[in-house]
C-alpha cells in the first residue's frame, strides 16, 4: 500500500481562469477576432530552477504517432538523490500552452516540489494535436511524462536560451513509490500529483484511468462528458442526475466559437496553422470535419458523438481509483456543477477517496478573494485545500485534507469587509455529503405571467412563442463581441421568442441549493411535420432561465445558468433539469422563469416552431430545492 500525506501553507499560485473547453471548430466563422492572446515560449525562463524541456513521446492507437511535447521543470536547489522531492504535473486548458501554467508551477516550486508543465498534444510548440483527453492520444502523453519522473530513459532535451537542445539524462531527483495503486513494484514509479484546470482537468482524469502511479488529483472544472459540455439536453433524462439525454442537445455554439478561435490564435502565434475546417490541431484530422459538421447542423454528428464517448469520464471512470479534491465554478456555464456531481459519484462509487469544493467563480475567472490563482494568497480556502490535498498525498502530511463538500454562500460575502479573503472564506459553507436536505418549494405558471406557490389561486392563462433561429453565424457574432471577458452575455428575452412567469415580491428570503426543474407543456402544431421533414433539426428547441428581480426591477440570471432543452416528442410534458444553483433571493424579491425559443449560445432548430403553454395546472410549474439560511 502506498504512503500518504498532506499540504503546507500556500502562497504563490496563479490561476490562468482564461481556460477553456474541449472543445469545437466553430471558429471557422471568427477569423476577425483580434488577437490578444499568449505565444509559446521560446526562450529559457529567469526564473530560478526553472528549465525549458522538450520530450519525445509516442501515442495513439499502438503508440504509433511519435510526438514532441514543449514544457519545462522547475525544480527545487536541495533536490538531489540523496534528497529526493516529490512532483507535480500541471496542465493548462484548451488551446492556450504551457506559459499559462507558470504561476501555478512557480507556487509549488516554492513549496518544496519538481514541478513539470507542458503544452498538451496540439498547443504552444508540442507537435501532433489533441483528441480531447482521450486516454490513447493525451492520456498517453501525459503517461510517458510520468515515465520522465520516475526516471526512465525517455527521450528529453533541455533547450537554451537560444533554442538550442541538449540531450537530458533521466531523473534521479524524484522521490520513488515501492509499488504503484495496483500494488505492482516498478522502477519508473515517482511519488507524482497532477492539478489543472478544463482540458488540463480531463487529461487528469484520463491518464488516471490506466495510469495508477499517479498518487493525487486536484482537476479544476472537468467534464463529466464532452457532450453534455458543448451539446447539452436538460429535457429527456433518464433521471434528474443525468448528464447525458435520450434526445440529442443543442450545439453550445458560444463556447465553441470563442475557444476553436482562441486555438487557432495561438496556433497562429506558433506558425502552426492548421487547414480547413479544422482551426485547431488534432490527432485524428476527420475529427475536425465532424465538429464542425456539428456546430452547423446544431448537434452532435455520430463521430462528434464517438469523440465525446472516448473522452467522458463515464466511459472510464470506473477505473480511476487516485485520489480526487474537484473543484468547480458556481457561475461556471461551460463546465457546471452537473458535471462535478455526477464526477463525484462515479469517484464515490468507486471506492476512491474525493472531496469536492463549489467556488464562486465561472470558467475563466474567480470572485475576489476566492480562488485566485493569478493573485493568490494562503489564506484562500480553496487554495488552501489544493496545498492541503497535494501534502498529505504526496508528503505524508498528517494534515487534515477538509470536509467531503464545501460550497461559498455568495449572498452571506460580507461586501464592506474590506478584507476579501476572510470575507469569502467566512462565507464557504461545509458538509459531510453532496446529497444536502433541501425542502421543495413549488410555484405553478398561472394568468398574467405569474406563478403561485398555492393551488388555489391556479387561473388559466395561453402565452406563445416562436422556436428555432438556430444559426451558427449569431452566435459566431456574438463571440465576437464577447472575446471571453466576464461572463457570455444573456440573450436579451423579447415578446414572441421568449414567455416569462414570476411571483410576487418575496416575504422571506428564499435560498437555493440544489438542481431546480422546470414542467411544462407544448403545444406546437408544426413540430411533428418538421420532425417527419428533418428529423433531430426539426425538433423543437428552447432555453429554460431563471432570473432574480430585485425591488428596482433589475433581472439578475442566476449563477450565469441556462437550461437548453430539445424535444423530440411535444405531445408529451417537458420536464427540464438545471444544473445546481447556489442562490438567495432576498425578501422583496421576485423569482422569474423564462421559456425561450433562441439564445446565442446555442445553436436551436433549424425549423421554425410556434409553441403554445396553456397554464393554470399543478403539473407546469419551477421547483426549486431550498434550505434554510
Amino acid at each position: 500500500m502506498r504512503t500518504t500525506r498532506t499540504r503546507r501553507a500556500t502562497r504563490s499560485l496563479r490561476r490562468r481562469r482564461a481556460t477553456a473547453v474541449t472543445g469545437a471548430t466553430t471558429a471557422l466563422l471568427l477569423g476577425l477576432l483580434p488577437a490578444a492572446t499568449a505565444t509559446s515560449n521560446t526562450t529559457t525562463d529567469d526564473t530560478a530552477g526553472m528549465q525549458r524541456m522538450h520530450w519525445v513521446v509516442n501515442v495513439g492507437p499502438g503508440r504509433a504517432t511519435q510526438c514532441t511535447i514543449d514544457g519545462a521543470m522547475y525544480v527545487p536547489a536541495d533536490a538531489s538523490p540523496s534528497h529526493p522531492v516529490p512532483a507535480i504535473i500541471v496542465a493548462h486548458g484548451f488551446g492556450l500552452n504551457y506559459t499559462f501554467s507558470e504561476g501555478m508551477a512557480e507556487y509549488f516550486y516554492q513549496h518544496d516540489y519538481a514541478v513539470l508543465v507542458y503544452s498538451h498534444l496540439g498547443s504552444g510548440d508540442s507537435t501532433c494535436g489533441t483528441n480531447f483527453a482521450d486516454p490513447q492520444w493525451d492520456g498517453a502523453a501525459a503517461s510517458q511524462l510520468i515515465d520522465y519522473l520516475g526516471g526512465d530513459p525517455v527521450t528529453a532535451s533541455s533547450i537554451d536560451s537560444s533554442g538550442n537542445a541538449t540531450p537530458a539524462p533521466p531523473r534521479t531527483d524524484i522521490v520513488h513509490d515501492a509499488v504503484d495503486h495496483d500494488g505492482i513494484a516498478r522502477r519508473d514509479d515517482p511519488r507524482v500529483g497532477m492539478f489543472g484546470e478544463s482540458l488540463g482537468a480531463g487529461v487528469q482524469l484520463s491518464v488516471a484511468s490506466f495510469d495508477h502511479r499517479l498518487d493525487a488529483l486536484v482537476p479544476s472544472g472537468s467534464w463529466n462528458t464532452i457532450q453534455y459540455s458543448i451539446a447539452p439536453n436538460d429535457a429527456d433524462l433518464a433521471s434528474d442526475s443525468d448528464t447525458v439525454s435520450k434526445t440529442p442537445g443543442t450545439f453550445k455554439e458560444s463556447w465553441a466559437s470563442a475557444f476553436g478561435l482562441l486555438s487557432f490564435l495561438n496556433s497562429v502565434g506558433n506558425q502552426q496553422v492548421p487547414s480547413l475546417p479544422c482551426l485547431i490541431k488534432t490527432a485524428v484530422p476527420a475529427m475536425c470535419q465532424d465538429l464542425f459538421d456539428s456546430a452547423v447542423q446544431g448537434y452532435l454528428t455520430p463521430g462528434a458523438q464517438q469523440i465525446a464517448d472516448n473522452s467522458a469520464i463515464g466511459t472510464y471512470g470506473s477505473k480511476i481509483i487516485t485520489p480526487s479534491l474537484l473543484l468547480y465554478g458556481e457561475q461556471d456555464d461551460l463546465m457546471t456543477l452537473k458535471d462535478g456531481i455526477a464526477d463525484y459519484r462515479q469517484l464515490k462509487a468507486n471506492g476512491t477517496p474525493v472531496k469536492m469544493i463549489w467556488n464562486g467563480g465561472d470558467h475563466l475567472s474567480g470572485l475576489d478573494g476566492d480562488a485566485s490563482f493569478t493573485a493568490p494568497d494562503q489564506r484562500m480556502y480553496e487554495i488552501g485545500q489544493i496545498t492541503d490535498w497535494f501534502d498529505h498525498y504526496l508528503k505524508d502530511s498528517s494534515v487534515d485534507t477538509g470536509p467531503s463538500f464545501a460550497y461559498v454562500k455568495q449572498w452571506a460575502i460580507d461586501k464592506n469587509n474590506p478584507d476579501k479573503i476572510a470575507a469569502v472564506n467566512a462565507a464557504y459553507q461545509a458538509g459531510d455529503t453532496i446529497d444536502l436536505p433541501t425542502v421543495k418549494h413549488e410555484w405553478y405558471l398561472s394568468a398574467g405571467g405569474t406563478l403561485v406557490d398555492d393551488p388555489k389561486a391556479l387561473a388559466p392563462d395561453i402565452q406563445a412563442f416562436v422556436s428555432g433561429w438556430g444559426d451558427i453565424a449569431a452566435a459566431a457574432v456574438a463571440s465576437v463581441v464577447w472575446q471571453g471577458h466576464g461572463p457570455y452575455p444573456d440573450t436579451p428575452n423579447l415578446g414572441g421568442i421568449a414567455t416569462q412567469w414570476q411571483t410576487p415580491a418575496l416575504t422571506a428570503p428564499v435560498t437555493v441549493v440544489g438542481e431546480p426543474t422546470v414542467d411544462v407543456n407544448l403545444i406546437s402544431p408544426s413540430a411533428a411535420g418538421n420532425i417527419a421533414a428533418d428529423g433531430v433539426a426539426g425538433m423543437d428547441t428552447g432555453v429554460a432561465k431563471i432570473y432574480d428581480i430585485d425591488a428596482h426591477g433589475n433581472a439578475t440570471l442566476v449563477n450565469q445558468q441556462t437550461a437548453p432543452f430539445r424535444v423530440s416528442d411535444v405531445t408529451k410534458p417537458v420536464h427540464i433539469v438545471f444544473s445546481p444553483l447556489t442562490w438567495q433571493f432576498k425578501a422583496g424579491d421576485k423569482i422569474q422563469i423564462v421559456i425561450s425559443g433562441f439564445d446565442l449560445k446555442y445553436a436551436g432548430s433549424k425549423d421554425v416552431n410556434t409553441n403554445v403553454i396553456i397554464s393554470g395546472s399543478t403539473l407546469q410549474g419551477l421547483t426549486l430545492p431550498t434550505i434554510s439560511g
